[in-house]
C-alpha cells in the first residue's frame, strides 16, 4: 500500500509544481500591464497574484497544521492498520477550480494593493516550495488521518485535499491571469 501512496504523493507534488509554474508564467507582464484591469470589475495581474498569496497563506497554514496532526496520529497508530487506497477523487476540488464557480472570498483574502507583482511572484514561488515540503513531511498515506471543515463546500478536507486545493486555486487564477493579460494585450 505504501508504494501506491508514494505514487499519489508524487502526482500531487507534480500538480502543485505545474499549477504554480503555470501561474508564474501567466503573471509575466510588463510593469505597465501588471496594474491595469482588463475590465472595470476584473482584477489586475498584480491583484490576482496578491489574492492567491493571501489565500495560500491561510490554506498552507491549515495544511501544515493538518500534516502535523497526521504525522502525530500516524506515529501512534499500529502500522498494520490498513489505510484506504489513494485512488480518492477530488471532484469537489475540481468544482472550485472552474471558471463558473462563484464564492465571495473573505475580506482578508482580497487584494489590497500591498504587494507589487514582482513581490507577489516571489512569495508564490516560496508557497510552491512550502506546499511541496508539507506534502513531503507526511509518511505515505498519513494525510488522510487529519481533516478540517472547508466552509465554501461545507465538507471536511484532509491534508492532501487542502494541498490539492492550493494547486486547484493556482490553476484557476492562472487561467484568469491569462484571460486578463490577453484582453489587455489585445487593447494596446
Amino acid at each position: 500500500m505504501s508504494g501506491a501512496w508514494e505514487g499519489f504523493a508524487a502526482e500531487l507534488s507534480a500538480r502543485i509544481d505545474r499549477a504554480f509554474l503555470e501561474l508564474d508564467q501567466a503573471l509575466v507582464a510588463e510593469a505597465a500591464l501588471a496594474e491595469r484591469r482588463p475590465a472595470p470589475d476584473a482584477w489586475s495581474l498584480a491583484e490576482i497574484a496578491e489574492h492567491v498569496v493571501r489565500t495560500d497563506h491561510h490554506l498552507l497554514l491549515l495544511a501544515g497544521k493538518l500534516a502535523r496532526k497526521a504525522r502525530e496520529r500516524a506515529a501512534r497508530e499500529d502500522a498494520s492498520v490498513p489505510r484506504s487506497a489513494p485512488g480518492r477523487a477530488f471532484t469537489e476540488l475540481e468544482r472550485l477550480a472552474q471558471h463558473d464557480f462563484r464564492w465571495a472570498a473573505p475580506e482578508h483574502m482580497l487584494p489590497r494593493g500591498e504587494l507589487d507583482l514582482a513581490a507577489a511572484r516571489r512569495v508564490l514561488r516560496a508557497d510552491r516550495e512550502r506546499g511541496r515540503a508539507i506534502l513531503a513531511s507526511m509518511p505515505p498515506g498519513a494525510g488522510v488521518l487529519a481533516s478540517a471543515r472547508f466552509s465554501p463546500l461545507d465538507l471536511r478536507f484532509d491534508a492532501y485535499q487542502f494541498l490539492a486545493l492550493v494547486a486547484a486555486h493556482a490553476e484557476r487564477h492562472a487561467r484568469q491571469a491569462r484571460r486578463g493579460r490577453g484582453a489587455l494585450e489585445g487593447h494596446r
